[in-house]
């Protein structure tokens, strides 16, 4: 997936070096993108992390309705009330964007992120909040301790008492600025070519 969207950017014209900042499940993504040369830099905004958070345990339970969601009615069904109900989600989505959703949290690779976090020495930016209801606060600060003993890597980590999960909504003015200023700090040395894309 990664690998796709950054040949749309050349394809389309947009050179890098990126900067990539990933929300809750695009925290995973954005470990995969900070792995390629192209990526300077990544951002994660309430991320899922390297444990097994709330939002998805059982584990077990996430990847049986997500098999089961392509072909059977009930459990489409049982998805959505899963979503909105137990994890309240906003009802205004379509049960297939809770379906694809349930899917995509049944692929998370935990021990991919474990071993690309190990080798993490780019920039980085944490931005999440204690009261998120779908990952737990130790699970942000596991990540935060991993990213710390990264390579060459530093970064700043932005803890908000709350904010939810939605943390880049609610909290909308600090996170931009947060970024903008970890961007400006770690970034200024890229301005060749108008420095990297955000």
């Amino acid at each position: 997936m990664i690998e796709v969207t950054m040949r749309g950017l050349k394809t389309g014209g947009v050179e890098g070096p990126w900067v990539v900042v990933g929300h809750s499940l695009g925290g995973h993504a954005a470990l995969e993108a900070a792995a390629l040369p192209e990526v300077f830099g990544c951002g994660f905004v309430a991320p899922v992390c390297l444990s097994v958070h709330k939002g998805i345990r059982p584990f077990e339970v996430t990847k049986w309705l997500a098999a089961r969601t392509e072909t059977n009615e009930v459990t489409k069904r049982m998805t959505e009330l899963v979503y909105k109900r137990i994890l309240g989600f906003p009802a205004r989505h379509e049960k297939e964007e809770f379906c694809w959703t349930m899917h995509r949290a049944a692929s998370l690779d935990f021990e991919r992120a474990r071993s690309l976090v190990k080798n993490f020495d780019k920039p980085y930016w944490l931005g999440y909040a204690n009261d998120d209801h779908l990952i737990e606060k130790e699970i942000f600060r596991e990540l935060a301790d991993e990213l710390r003993k990264g390579g060459e890597g530093s970064g700043e980590i932005l803890e908000f008492e709350d904010g939810g999960h939605n943390v880049q909504k609610t909290r909308a003015r600090e996170i931009a600025k947060g970024l903008l200023r970890w961007y400006a700090f770690h970034f200024s040395q890229l301005g060749r070519d108008g420095g990297a894309k955000l």
